[in-house]
């Protein structure tokens, strides 16, 4: 220890004698360890960190964590989501767990007020079922929670627990808070109690602001009964998220072979009340898969963990590169301490005794370097947030630093510190005594061998030549993806229209009171100045809603291997036209499709497949759902178009009237084209439903380009970073570069000086530094290529439109990066070529 207090003092004061060798190595370490802090902490956040429960270890999910939203109809296969009777099923034959509870797969976002007298802003709200808090854990900190005595009767219990933070932001942390009222729609519920600050809920990246009794669904839902199911009916509504509690000493494997021998039974009650065959094949066919619960369920770890995962992997090349930096700055300073080394060696100190203090100093640069970094880190996650958000509202992931962020960074510092330091004070004390001590360090001689002393150095730039190529090819794949994804055609053109949902249900309109309040909007809207067209459709574009059923052509045998899946909507009259959809054949819908024969229009990849050149017009498809048989006569057939993502592989694809349908919609997709404002026509537009009926929920209106947006975030996210992290890599690279040939001409000044007295040209002298300056550049070039290759197998999945060994994009990024470090070695080279010989041999 006292040696160790002693090396601590010396290399402060070394340090402080080096001010800038000091800042430039701290700062090029804080970046390293910051990036890598930062990358790690929304990887904890997303895919490590427990829920805040008792032992959350003992949870576990029995649907898909990944899966979120609603389906109403038949699954087959590993179960999604689960259905109310489903679930009330699994909780009351229970055996396997020590407790059951379900979730809605996903807040909603519906008006909430705290008066009668205030206009309700949008809120997410949470459907739980009464065991969600007492089998989690979860004790509020104000009031109570509510329990078992919630799942029966439906609409019976009007009661709500808020979070914390909606307490804080809505209530102003009020002292009464227990005991007022939430008013959702026409809903009058009361506050029971008040969460923790630290518990949101068990969905990872959303944070509910009031939880309600499953049995309440109603009031979100209004006009439709999610919790019913009919014996006799393959239509069910899976929505829900259920989670267990195992018994202390079971094995998953055992709790879900014993809960399948119970879904099983619960499905085969209700496959015997259905009369179609091939409907109670695919019920029957439905399975749990349990899973560990302890990280709760998130969209957000499916649609993250492969992009954190890359960009983890980066951040650590970059760690590596700003090691490979530092060191390089170390062998730099430490040959200059040869005198220094070579009188302590005289005096008696042993090689490990340097190494130990040459270590200490490199440890403390690795110290400072991670403090600062750790701030970075905290600015760094923020912005992260910021960036894979979808709207105003951060994303709610908790990316604090806790134990196993603050050990990664101590971690990630103490090995960084060893990275970079060790090599450098074992070199430095490798000292010849005699060459040094007469006085020769600055000779001829020791200029010509330059050379050869700093063999470790041109190898460490060259390590960073490579690893800077990994880093920039990376980013390139991704920035032309990316490109890639915002140049596809959408089949139409997505600017200047306005797309939202109504949902009349919530003012009380359903069944036939529903058709004229559909009609009557689209007509006021026609009238808003600035609209040049109106339409509607049932699922609308990019909205993430979508219908799929099988169908059979009438009149044509199916083929072997044929696949009668196929995808529709219910638009409105003039649909096509509105869009932009081009209409290959046939007409466009109108009017008159409202009523009467049923008519149909299909796309093209569906014309194509199953009427191959034949002309489909006039010919008839059925759909074969056995509760909405559908057979309608083929109208039109349109072009290929996106419908819900960039990327999706287009399917085959029918459309039918709306005010005709396959079966009544409980909601309606308006679509508008515009011209001038799009707020102030969006404006009018809310001002319009409020007018019609302010009890209907204001509609939340959106563009194309901004769906997109949120879509393509995962890919600007890493287009982003990576450009990022390859332009730092680029200039620590060009930094090495530089003080690698600066030291080198500095170290060999009187031997050029020596060259040029005996005659040899200063562009001789330029082009001798350039080249050997170039030769170590290509060297890494061509070693990170290859690694490039090698490495970037695994990012094809995240590409569009793209190879991952695009040879355009490598070579573009070799390119780059020998011309960026050709004029990082020109400047040193420049100022070699402009020695002046008699200044330079006035030192021998």
């Amino acid at each position: 220890m006292e040696s160790f207090r002693q090396d601590m003092r010396f290399a402060i004061r070394a340090l402080g004698k080096s001010p800038a060798f000091t800042t430039i190595a701290i700062l090029t370490l804080a970046l390293g360890i910051g990036a890598n802090t930062a990358i790690f902490s929304v990887i904890n956040a997303v895919l490590l960190r427990d829920l805040p429960v008792q032992n959350p270890q003992e949870l576990v999910v029995l649907s898909d964590p990944e899966a979120t939203g609603m389906m109403n109809g038949v699954s087959s296969g590993e179960r999604n989501l689960f259905s109310f009777h489903e679930f009330e099923g699994l909780r009351d034959q229970n055996t396997a767990f020590s407790g059951l509870f379900a979730t809605h797969s996903n807040a909603l976002p519906v008006p909430i007020s705290l008066s009668s007298s205030e206009q309700g802003s949008p809120t997410p709200v949470l459907l739980v079922s009464g065991g969600y808090f007492s089998i989690l854990g979860v004790e509020p900190i104000e009031g109570r929670t509510f329990g078992s005595e919630v799942d029966t009767g439906l609409d019976a219990h009007p009661i709500a627990v808020v979070s914390y933070s909606f307490w804080q932001r809505r209530m102003q942390g009020a002292a009464d808070a227990v005991g007022r009222q939430l008013h959702i729609r026409q809903r009058v519920f009361d506050i029971v109690g008040v969460l923790p600050p630290n518990f949101t809920g068990v969905k990872v990246g959303e944070s509910p602001d009031a939880f309600i009794p499953l049995t309440m669904a109603s009031a979100l839902y209004p006009g439709r009964n999610i919790l019913q199911w009919n014996a006799g009916s393959a239509t069910k509504t899976l929505f829900l998220h259920v989670f267990g509690r195992m018994k202390p000493g079971e094995a998953i494997a055992e709790a879900n072979a014993s809960i399948n021998v119970t879904y099983k039974q619960i499905l085969s009650y209700e496959a015997g009340t259905i009369a179609d065959a091939e409907q109670r094949h695919d019920i029957l066919d439905a399975f749990i898969k349990t899973k560990d619960a302890r990280h709760g369920v998130s969209t957000v770890r499916g649609q993250y963990t492969q992009p954190l995962d890359v960009l983890m992997g980066l951040v650590g090349l970059l760690l590596l590169l700003a090691c490979a930096n530092v060191a390089n700055l170390l062998l730099a300073r430490a040959t200059g301490r040869n005198r220094e080394m070579a009188v302590r060696v005289a005096l008696g100190a042993g090689r490990r005794r340097l190494i130990q203090q040459l270590v200490t100093e490199s440890m403390l640069v690795a110290i400072l370097g991670g403090a600062v970094g750790l701030l970075l880190a905290r600015w760094g996650d923020a912005l992260l947030l910021r960036m894979v958000s979808s709207g105003p509202t951060t994303l709610p992931l908790d990316v604090k630093p806790d134990l196993i962020v603050l050990s990664f960074a101590v971690l990630a510092t103490l090995i960084t510190g060893i990275l970079f330091g060790l090599a450098p004070a074992v070199r430095a004390t490798r000292v010849d005594l005699n060459h040094v001590l007469r006085g020769a360090s600055r000779s001829i001689s020791d200029g010509e061998d330059a050379n050869a002393r700093l063999p470790m150095g041109k190898v460490l730039v060259a390590a960073q030549v490579a690893i800077s190529l990994v880093l920039i090819v990376t980013a390139g794949l991704f920035v032309r993806s990316l490109k890639n994804l915002t140049s596809t055609s959408l089949g139409y053109d997505p600017e200047q229209m306005l797309i939202f949902r109504v949902f009349p249900s919530t003012a009380g309109y359903r069944g036939a009171a529903l058709t004229p309040l559909v009609q009557d909007l689209a007509r006021r809207f026609a009238t808003i100045p600035g609209v040049r067209g109106v339409t509607l459709s049932e699922n609308g574009l990019f909205l993430g809603r979508e219908s799929a059923d099988q169908i059979s052509v009438i009149g044509q045998a199916k083929k072997p291997g044929q696949d009668m899946d196929a995808t529709w909507d219910e638009v409105g009259p003039n649909y096509f036209s509105t869009i932009g959809i081009p209409i290959l054949m046939g007409r466009d819908v109108n009017e008159h499709d409202s009523s009467g024969a049923h008519n149909c229009w299909v796309n093209e990849t569906f014309a194509k497949y199953y009427f191959g050149d034949s002309n489909p017009i006039g010919k008839q498809i059925r759909d074969e759902y056995p509760e909405t048989i559908y057979a309608c006569e083929i109208q039109g057939v349109v072009a290929d178009a996106k419908y819900n993502s960039v990327k999706e592989k287009t399917p085959r694809r029918f459309y039918t009237p709306y005010f005709n349908p396959i079966e009544q919609a409980g909601d309606v997709t308006y679509e508008i084209r515009f011209s001038g404002s799009g707020s102030a026509v969006s404006g009018a537009i809310r001002d319009t439903i409020r007018q019609t009926n302010g009890n209907i929920d204001p509609p939340n209106i959106v563009t194309i380009p901004l769906q997109m947006d949120v879509q393509l975030l995962r890919d600007r996210l890493t287009a982003r970073l990576s450009t990022f992290f390859g332009a730092i890599a680029l200039l620590l690279a060009c930094i090495g570069l530089y003080g690698v040939v600066s030291y080198n001409v500095a170290r060999r000044t009187s031997e050029m000086g020596v060259r040029m007295a005996l005659g040899a040209q200063r562009s001789s002298i330029l082009a001798m530094v350039l080249r050997e300056s170039l030769m170590v550049t290509l060297i890494g070039a061509a070693v990170g290529l290859g690694a490039s290759i090698a490495a970037t197998r695994v990012l094809q999945s995240m590409l569009f439109g793209l190879n991952a060994r695009d040879p355009l994009t490598m070579a573009g990024a070799t390119i780059v990066l020998v011309l960026v470090a050709a004029i990082a070695a020109g400047i040193p080279a420049l100022r070699a070529s402009r020695v002046d010989p008699m200044v330079a041999l006035r030192y021998e």
